[in-house]
């Protein structure tokens, strides 16, 4: 089991008596809205610059009051056709194609459908029940806290951009003056 980092206690907030009433719950729930609404707003604002930059051809420094924001310009990714390269291996290097071994695909998912876990992390074959030692549990995933979609949190969304577009003006200037 792996051991979690130490909660430490977020700095205080100013003016945010409703807030700090709020369970934990609802805690997540209305920052995560106002993540998800900050995170639109960034997007948009990001293919701003993309559409006002259009043309580049390579990676840009914008200059900011806070600090460069930078438009990166990737080269296009090489397609490769697997299938038509080994044709042309075949022809023009034949001697460079090997054969590879492997477990008919449809083989292996029925093994794998046909598993049980019998614990302490051993399966065997449902069918057989024979021990196999050719699969194991990997690492347990880290626990983690969702704001599930629902009408209420899509309300909520919906006001948090309401809300931030309001006092966005605000909240950047009390983030400057900090």
């Amino acid at each position: 089991m792996t051991k979690s980092k130490e909660l430490t206690e977020p700095p205080a907030l100013v003016g945010a008596e409703g807030f700090q009433e709020m369970t934990g719950a609802e805690r997540v729930a209305m920052l995560t809205a106002l993540l998800d609404a900050i995170e639109e707003r960034a997007n948009w604002e990001k293919q701003a610059i993309i559409e006002q930059l259009a043309g580049a051809t390579e990676t840009t420094p914008i200059p900011s009051q806070y600090g460069n924001v930078t438009l990166t310009i990737g080269s296009r990714p090489r397609v490769i056709d697997q299938e038509a390269l080994l044709a042309w291996v075949k022809e023009h290097a034949p001697e460079r194609v090997r054969t590879v071994e492997e477990v008919d695909p449809d083989y292996k998912a029925a093994l794998i459908k046909d598993l049980a876990d019998i614990g302490d992390g051993e399966f065997v074959t449902a069918t057989t029940g024979e021990i196999v030692d050719w699969v194991s549990l990997g690492p347990a995933p880290a626990p983690k806290v969702s704001y599930p979609s629902s009408r209420l949190q899509k309300a909520t969304k919906y006001r948090a951009r309401r809300v931030l577009a309001q006092h966005l003006g605000e909240i950047a200037a009390a983030v400057t003056d900090a």
